[in-house]
């Protein structure tokens, strides 16, 4: 839905202003070296994950968070290499997303660590599959409701003991 969405949008817009309006985001970083700033990038994610558990306490909400199920592994099949081209276009390789990406997923599980927070570790329940994910990160029906099953477990785990 959103990616039809983002199209029709380009498309009224270009309607609206009468003139021709590029629908490719990223035109002007395609083909053009990108420098990942891994320090800088986990000091931001950390600094949305905090904000996040505060705006949550603030208003007496439970925060939980959850770590993203992937396939994205050091010897990743055909198929999840294929679902990663967008990010060659950018210059980016795999290897550096591939550790920026798990980073991201275990500063996840620091955070909630620190802040004394329920973290559902989907990164290592989802298995890593085909069955449960159609590319590096998306899950199919079935990871779907494997992934539904750890979430309500986890979180039914936490109630019933309290």
């Amino acid at each position: 839905v959103i990616p039809n969405i983002y199209m029709r949008l380009f498309l009224l817009k270009n309607k609206l202003l009468k003139k021709k309006i590029h629908i490719d985001a990223f035109a002007h970083i395609r083909n053009k070296k990108i420098v990942i700033d891994n320090k800088s990038i986990l000091e931001k994610f950390e600094k949305s994950l905090n904000t996040f558990v505060k705006i949550c306490k603030v208003h007496d909400v439970i925060p939980i968070l959850a770590t993203q199920a992937n396939k994205i592994t050091n010897q990743p099949e055909e198929k999840v290499l294929k679902s990663m081209e967008r990010i060659s276009w950018m210059n980016i390789k795999y290897d550096d997303y591939m550790k920026i990406y798990k980073e991201m997923n275990e500063k996840i599980r620091e955070v909630s660590l620190k802040n004394n927070i329920l973290c559902v570790d989907l990164d290592k329940s989802v298995p890593k599959d085909s069955l449960h994910l159609i590319d590096a990160v998306h899950l199919s029906e079935e990871g779907s409701i494997y992934a539904s099953e750890v979430i309500s477990n986890t979180i039914g785990k936490i109630i019933f003991e309290e």
